[in-house]
């Protein structure tokens, strides 16, 4: 009675068939494809079919070119059922759709009527969803259930460390401490993206959009995060909330920039790291630092905190009211690493088995381990996974680039350090007065950003003089906002203003040329701190002056020869 085209049509007129993929079934298409199919046949649009005839439009069944979807599961026969999920298994795949074409699915298909054609690792699901007739099937929900069993957390661990200095090793200290525990890490600092350990991406990537990179990959167990003052301020926080934010001190570095003026303010921009911890998660802050301390109120999650100093009454209370502390306890090997858990006393490690703090001489990384063994401690890791990391942290520039990196020149030491602040370049000097006794003078190439306050960079060259027997000072390649030599000048005038007597002052512009001067002025048993812009290409630069002056192999001063240090 109706032409080809009259009973698409009245197929199309079901108001279960739309567009593509927004409805349960899709519109059939008279188009080429079907034209020739129908010519193969006999047939034409305007053919009326006899009574009876099947008339094919496609030579596929599929739902996508206008076919329809009968749930057939409950005839199908169980030795069907077991070989269908065995062919799935045998593939490998987690979730599969296997296309059969069978006489009868309700008989085994061992007899010879029907076979897998296919198996599909890409399967739709709308078909078993909303089926044309039959049981519609919840297929989502075991792939949902499968990729996020209860009652486990669909979330990763992300950790947020922030603060004036100490940001970068202690994000590599709390990595490393996680790979241990057989977790694969992404993780965030000023020198780039590293998943698992090895470099992604080479940049600073302190901020929100690395942050949301590794938090993104799909193969990361647990993220760790250096979270910077101007990514905050840019963007936010790159992520909805920590399961632990650390904040490890606030002191007066990038003041007067981007409309902050004070230490309040600056802090106020910090505790966005611990304010978004969330309710069952850590913060933890440095209870030593008043500054610092005061962002207890507002943090979120456990308070948890740090202290190089025995411990308080305040902290005493704190630990009673279920704070995690992790402190220093005064002794033998630099002291001992202990957490405090409620009742709980459980000692870590003690400070002279760090490398990184170099016989417990370097405070500032005992201090960052004990951020690091607070924050894993909050996610599962045993003190003994915890001890075990922090003795192979090393201050080697492979693990910790232009982190108090040590090695020999011909006859004399030199250090790598990033320092380019007054807190961190007075913790790098309480470091570098307990190496003095074995060496005769301390050189140092000095410098720091252009666009700090000019009463931060002469503060600088003061606490330089007070550290070094010579200076060089030189300028960073930006000069962020400053003419060539303003920085210098500056440094100049807070060395003068210190005592330093001028002839101990040495000024070289480019970085590398000042560099080469240091370098070039120490003697035996010297001691050279470079405090690089460029921290890989200066690291190169030492070798290739050790090469240059072959009396000594240059050697990292690594594991028990730092401790021995």
């Amino acid at each position: 009675m109706h032409t080809v085209e009259e009973l698409v049509e009245r197929a199309n007129a079901d108001e279960r068939r739309g567009e593509g993929h927004e409805k349960a079934l899709t519109r059939i298409s008279l188009d080429s494809a079907a034209d020739r199919l129908l010519e193969q046949q006999g047939l034409a649009r305007a053919s009326v079919p006899a009574a009876g005839r099947a008339v094919a439009l496609r030579e596929t069944a599929n739902l996508s070119t206008g076919g329809e979807a009968i749930d057939r599961t409950d005839e199908a026969h169980p030795d069907n059922v077991a070989m269908f999920e065995r062919a799935a298994r045998v593939i490998g795949l987690d979730v599969a759709g296997l296309d059969v074409i069978a006489t009868d699915l309700a008989m085994p298909l061992s007899g010879g009527d029907g076979a897998i054609i296919e198996v599909n690792a890409a399967p739709g699901f709308r078909m078993h969803l909303e089926p044309s007739s039959g049981s519609p099937r919840d297929v989502a929900g075991p792939v949902i259930d499968m990729l996020y069993p209860r009652p486990e957390d669909a979330r990763i661990p992300v950790i947020g460390v922030t603060g004036t200095n100490g940001k970068s090793t202690t994000v590599r200290m709390i990595a490393h401490i996680l790979s241990r525990a057989g977790l694969r890490v992404g993780m965030t600092n000023t020198s780039g993206i590293y998943i698992d350990g090895r470099q992604v991406l080479a940049l600073d990537a302190s901020g929100p959009r690395s942050a949301r990179t590794v938090v993104e990959d799909p193969t990361v167990d647990a993220a760790v995060l250096e979270t910077a003052r101007g990514g905050i301020l840019r963007e936010g926080l790159g992520v909805d909330a920590f399961d632990v934010g650390i904040v490890l001190n606030v002191t007066g570095d990038h003041l007067g920039l981007k409309g902050i003026e004070t230490i309040d303010q600056l802090a106020a921009v910090k505790s966005v790291v611990v304010r978004e911890v969330r309710r069952r998660g850590l913060s933890v802050l440095n209870a030593d630092d008043p500054v610092t301390r005061g962002l207890a109120s507002v943090a979120g999650g456990r308070p948890g905190f740090i202290t190089m100093r025995p411990l308080t009454d305040d902290l005493r209370v704190r630990i009673e009211q279920g704070a995690l502390v992790a402190a220093l306890e005064q002794g033998e090997c630099g002291g001992l690493l202990v957490l405090h858990d409620g009742p709980k006393r459980v000692p870590v490690l003690h400070a002279a088995e760090i490398p990184a703090a170099l016989g417990g001489s370097a405070a500032f990384n005992v201090e960052n381990a004990l951020a690091a063994a607070a924050a894993a401690y909050s996610q599962g890791v045993d003190p003994a996974t915890i001890a075990e990391a922090l003795r192979e942290f090393e201050c080697s520039f492979e693990q910790n680039p232009g982190r108090l990196n040590l090695t020999r020149a011909p006859g004399f030491t030199v250090i790598l350090d990033y320092a380019h602040n007054p807190a961190a370049l007075r913790a790098l000097g309480e470091t570098l007065e307990s190496l003095r006794p074995m060496h005769d003078r301390l050189i140092g190439v000095v410098s720091t950003p252009g666009d700090r306050r000019d009463e931060d960079i002469r503060e600088l060259g003061g606490i330089a003089a007070g550290i070094f027997d010579v200076l060089v000072l030189r300028e960073r390649p930006d000069g962020r906002g400053r003419e060539a030599g303003g920085v210098i000048r500056l440094l100049r005038e807070g060395a003068l203003a210190a005592g330093m007597p001028e002839e101990r002052i040495h000024s070289v512009l480019d970085e590398f040329e000042a560099m080469d001067v240091a370098l070039g002025m120490a003697t035996s048993r010297d001691l050279v701190a470079l405090l690089p812009t460029s921290v890989e290409a200066v690291w190169q630069q030492i070798h290739e002056f050790a090469e240059r002056r072959p009396d000594e192999t240059p050697t990292s001063i690594l594991g028990t020869e730092s401790a021995h240090v």
